[in-house]
């Protein structure tokens, strides 16, 4: 397959991450992590005149192989998270290729329960949504000029995680899968559920 050479905009300028912190507490303590993820399958399907076409990639954008990093950060007092995946292979204006982020504040907390794939905290807001479990997390980010993002993930060895990313442009009619697996760099995983469970559930 080709590679699609026209650019799709991916990288989303979002504050920074001091100005996240001083935004939701500068006093607060914050607990993060980080993973190293390779990308392991890439596809991009489009329409063009009535007729779908499919790419292996975007031109100057990242390849199956290329590596990608996932960080996170929870607020042991404010009970914020921020979540996401990002390409710093090839950076934006902002410093980084962001896929997929969001930021959540405790208000957009809406309830800690129990599913198939285990116990988790769900947030909400209008920029999307996020499940953070121990066994799993789901990330929407939604934005106003750019891709709309979905990362779905799951743990399948201690604190190995693997998952699968889409990104979608209806200006272009443009659809983006990508698979990956993930190995801890800092692994909080479990120490922001327990947080989270600990100041969440009732």
């Amino acid at each position: 397959m080709n590679r699609f050479v026209l650019l799709f905009f991916l990288g989303v300028s979002l504050v920074s991450e001091a100005s996240e912190i001083a935004y939701f507490g500068a006093s607060d303590e914050i607990v993060s992590g980080s993973m190293d993820c390779k990308v392991k399958t890439n596809y991009i399907i489009t329409m063009v005149d009535g007729m779908p076409e499919k790419y292996s990639g975007y031109s100057d954008h990242f390849e199956v192989g290329d590596p990608l990093l996932l960080e996170y950060l929870f607020s042991k007092k404010s009970g914020w998270i921020r979540f996401g995946i990002m390409d710093n292979v090839r950076p934006d204006v902002t410093g980084s290729m962001v896929m997929a982020r969001n930021v959540m504040s405790r208000e957009d907390f809406k309830y800690f329960t129990g599913t198939a794939g285990g116990d988790g905290a769900a947030y909400t807001n209008k920029f999307g949504s996020l499940w953070f479990g121990s066994e799993s997390i789901r990330l929407v980010s939604t934005y106003y000029n750019g891709p709309d993002a979905r990362l779905v993930m799951k743990r399948y060895y201690k604190g190995d995680w693997h998952g699968i990313g889409t990104l979608e442009n209806s200006d272009s009619l443009a659809s983006q899968t990508y698979t990956f697996d993930c190995r801890p760099i800092v692994d909080n995983i479990d120490t922001i559920f327990n947080l989270m469970k600990k100041m969440f559930k009732k």
